[in-house]
């Protein structure tokens, strides 16, 4: 800051790391923030973004064409000597927030620089109704590999609960839905109306907090306990992403539970900062399993036993992969 000037506006927290959150089930800051900590957080990590589900694209603009008409950045750099122009659709199979009503379809430009010999390029991306623009950077070495996709099959043997885990270069990112119904969020832990944020008649077009609000009362719980039952609808839906550092340690830079942040997603055995171990259920290519990560083929299966006292297991199976995953697995006995 500016000498003889003070910081009025910005608010510190001590968050400690809860590597357990990874369960899922609600919001570490529940149980370790005080009262007036736990009171201003949460508006902040209701705001928070998140989805995941699979990208569909197709080369060009096959939109109705208001984008590249009413976005010169996104024109200017379709028509570059080394500029691609294609439409993509965002498929959101889970999302943090409650449903729009809309679909996630964007008409995406790319150009690499002459220059560039490290992958990285930039990225415009504009709304088909050219209601919004952004700008995105594909991070240097990222293009390299190794690149793998895992999909969730189930938790605990319920298959009502989606989620993805992908690899590019050397970062990752992990998310796992909310539950699909009241009867799988009570068999996981969860708040039986944590199914609700995703139906569209309860919350479609309503933020995080307006949907909370909204099934609370129709479901006629106490108003006082809205915060504590945000928390856990909240904490129902977990998403991470980081960097896999020195090639084999997987730390957490960003997390929708902000316990997680500096934890590691997955480790070769249980420390204190570790959420998770993987375990090989099937090779997949009818081999015999192995510790290493550079046998996983597509149709391999793993088994994730998840931090704390909830003994969740999360069985995940490999549909992309190109190189060696990274991936501590162990061989199941």
């Amino acid at each position: 800051g500016s000498p003889g000037r003070f910081d009025t506006t910005t608010t510190a927290f001590t968050i400690k790391r809860r590597p357990e959150a990874l369960e899922g089930t609600a919001l570490s800051i529940a149980e370790t923030a005080d009262d007036e900590e736990f009171k201003a957080l949460l508006p902040m990590l209701a705001r928070h973004k998140s989805f995941a589900g699979v990208l569909q694209y197709s080369v060009g603009d096959t939109t109705s064409g208001e984008a590249l008409g009413n976005d010169k950045v996104l024109a200017e750099l379709a028509a570059t000597e080394n500029g691609s122009l294609c439409t993509c659709f965002w498929r959101r199979d889970i999302d943090y927030q409650p449903p729009s009503g809309g679909l996630d379809v964007g008409v995406c430009a790319t150009a690499i620089a002459a220059s560039s010999e490290d992958g990285s390029m930039e990225i415009r991306e504009t709304g088909d109704d050219a209601s919004y623009a952004e700008g995105w950077h594909r991070l240097a070495g990222s293009h390299q590999g190794p690149f793998f996709a895992l999909e969730l099959q189930s938790e605990n043997g319920n298959a009502q609960r989606k989620g993805y885990w992908v690899r590019a270069g050397k970062y990752f990112a992990y998310a796992v839905g909310r539950p699909a119904d009241s009867e799988t969020a009570q068999a996981l832990g969860c708040h039986p109306m944590s199914g609700k944020v995703n139906d569209a008649a309860c919350s479609s077009g309503k933020s995080l907090q307006e949907a909370v609000t909204f099934i609370a009362s129709e479901a006629k719980t106490d108003r006082s306990n809205n915060d504590r039952v945000l928390s856990q609808l909240m904490g129902s839906y977990v998403a991470v992403a980081g960097e896999i550092m020195d090639g084999d340690t997987w730390t957490i830079k960003y997390s929708t539970d902000p316990g997680l942040v500096d934890c590691l997603l997955v480790d070769a055995t249980m420390g204190p900062l570790s959420c998770s171990t993987l375990n090989l259920e099937d090779s997949g290519n009818g081999k015999a399993g192995t510790t290493s990560s550079a046998n996983l083929v597509e149709g391999s299966v793993l088994s994730q036993t998840i931090a704390g006292t909830g003994k969740k297991t999360r069985i995940w199976k490999v549909v992309e992969i190109s190189g060696a995953s990274g991936l501590p697995v162990q061989m199941s006995s």
